[in-house]
């Protein structure tokens, strides 16, 4: 409550004298302060995290699609390419969980689908890799990666 009182008290006194006023004023004109969204920050870390993956940064490319993801939860090609970063990172569970959140933003994407169905390969859960390769398959009959899934199980 101090804190506050303090600063209604400032913002008075400031507000009251029409010199004080006038000075208070012109300091802000000279100011430019933009502040920016944590939603654009996800935009600009998410396009610096792309530029790294497609570099094959995947370290740093990771922790950018991490810092996405904490700053907007709610886009599933955030966690997506996270999820991708962490593949191939060899972080096999973090990937699983980063692509089923994918998967539960946008359930029916055979993409998020394909790519859950190698990490559960990595993981050796056989079962539910061919499972998210048939989804795929059912949600995009020609997709190439969970068809190339598939074949796993043709051998």
């Amino acid at each position: 409550m101090n804190t506050i009182f303090y600063f209604i008290t400032e913002a008075y006194a400031i507000l009251s004298d029409p010199e004080k006023k006038k000075q208070y004023d012109s300091q802000l004109s000279y100011k430019t302060v933009q502040k920016t969204s944590n939603i654009e920050l996800a935009v600009i870390r998410f396009e610096e995290a792309i530029s790294k993956f497609r570099n094959k940064n995947f370290t740093q490319a990771s922790e950018l699609f991490g810092q996405a993801v904490y700053l907007d939860s709610s886009i599933a090609k955030y966690h997506y390419y996270y999820g991708l970063s962490l593949g191939k990172l060899k972080r096999y569970k973090d990937a699983g969980r980063a692509l089923q959140k994918a998967l539960k933003i946008d359930p029916i994407n055979a993409d998020y689908l394909a790519e859950l169905g190698y990490v559960y390969l990595d993981l050796g859960f056989v079962a539910r890799a061919r499972n998210s390769f048939e989804k795929a398959l059912r949600l995009s009959p020609s997709h190439k990666r969970a068809g190339e899934g598939m074949r796993y199980f043709m051998k």
